[in-house]
């Protein structure tokens, strides 16, 4: 498996976790917060809610340029490094961008 395809998979699987771990956290606070189950389960919940949850952050996820999975110098807007984005404005195939110095 090349470098490109290895970093894309984990990047994909941290991803998945952070969905994850967010549907849990919202679970809890729903069972913490509704009045309607019994006192043990709500007790269970807030206490499973203070405990931290903090392993997979969005922050720890890096944008990976689509054409030469690069993880610095990555625009939002293209999801392409800076490097791609050159290239391809230099031989026009990317219309409405404004080339000041490069």
């Amino acid at each position: 498996m090349s470098k490109a395809k290895f970093s894309l998979r984990l990047e994909h699987i941290k991803r998945i976790r952070f969905i994850r771990n967010e549907i849990k956290k919202k679970l809890i606070k729903s069972i913490s917060v509704n009045n309607n189950i019994k006192n043990s389960l709500r007790f269970y919940g807030v206490t499973l809610k203070r405990k931290p949850m903090n392993i997979y952050k969005i922050t720890n996820q890096h944008k990976i340029c689509l054409l030469r999975s690069r993880h610095r110098g990555v625009f939002r807007q293209f999801s392409m490094s800076r490097h791609t984005l050159k290239a391809l404005n230099y031989e026009a195939r990317i219309q409405n961008i404004k080339t000041i110095s490069w």
